[in-house]
């Protein structure tokens, strides 16, 4: 069995295995009240003959980001438009990313309130 605990409160929820060394832990909701904004994942294994506990480098909670407008709105089939997001609280993380229908492209953060991407090809 798997279970995993976000911060110090050692509230463990059932955890998913995804594959052999992925697991799926759903974060709880954040509360200013009695939460960190940064906490680690205890992610506990119990075998059914010992229990072992493992801490994750820190889980940040952001605030949810709004996209205020998008220009231009539109662009050439063949791709290749350098499309402007605005919006509000954008966060630089690693993994950003603008979905045209269903193709992610990447996206480059300019500020909290835009980010730049760069059309893929209409197929």
């Amino acid at each position: 069995e798997i279970s995993c605990s976000f911060g110090d409160s050692f509230n463990f929820t059932q955890a998913q295995e995804v594959r052999r060394n992925e697991v799926l832990c759903e974060s709880p909701p954040f509360h200013n009240d009695n939460m960190k904004r940064h906490a680690s994942i205890i992610l506990a294994i119990d075998n059914g003959v010992s229990k072992s506990y493992h801490t994750s480098p820190p889980f940040s909670y952001i605030q949810p980001s709004f996209i205020t407008k998008i220009d231009p709105r539109v662009g050439s089939v063949i791709g290749g438009s350098l499309v402007r997001v605005h919006g509000i609280d954008f966060v630089n993380m690693e993994s950003l990313y603008c979905l045209f229908g269903n193709v992610p492209v990447s996206a480059i953060f300019v500020s909290d309130k835009e980010l730049l991407c760069e059309s893929p090809e209409w197929n």
